[in-house]
């Protein structure tokens, strides 16, 4: 078990480093080391705040997020949506379920809305599809062919 003091420019925190969790990640408590801590945060009336550290990740290994330009996007020429629409007479839960998976084995950056049987749009955030024919073909196969939709968005 180790504790270490964690800085950044607010100030510092005790970090307390079970074994288990110290001999995975013993090299990245070094002095200067820019790190995350996940963990648990303890609160006690007569001590200062702690973390119970669960994992240490070394912050050079995350990658950077891309930014993401408006004006590239316009400029790309237009984008595809595509729209599926729940069968009234389909278990919802049950649709939705497997909408997701294979959403997940399609992943692109065409925009993917969802229209519930009670009329609801969903458009799942952070989530694009590939609109390829592929896709489309297996939501009509799930969904039928009247309840899939593929067009551009102007």
């Amino acid at each position: 078990m180790a504790f270490v003091q964690l800085e950044d420019l607010y100030g510092e925190l005790e970090i307390i480093v079970f074994s288990r969790t110290y001999e995975r990640c013993a090299a990245l408590l070094e002095d200067d080391s820019v790190i995350m801590v996940r963990g648990r945060l303890s609160f006690r009336e007569d001590q200062a705040p702690s973390i119970t550290a669960d994992d240490i990740i070394d912050m050079k290994t995350i990658p950077e997020p891309q930014p993401q330009h408006q004006e590239a996007a316009v400029s790309e020429g237009p984008r595809t949506v595509v729209k599926l629409r729940i069968p009234p007479d389909a278990d919802e839960a049950g649709m939705l379920e497997e909408i997701g998976l294979l959403i997940g084995s399609h992943p692109g950056s065409d925009e993917i809305r969802i229209y519930t049987k009670n009329g609801k749009t969903i458009r799942p955030r952070g989530t694009g599809v590939e609109a390829s024919d592929g896709f489309v073909g297996a939501a009509r196969m799930l969904l039928g062919e009247e309840n899939v939709k593929r067009g551009v968005i102007s």
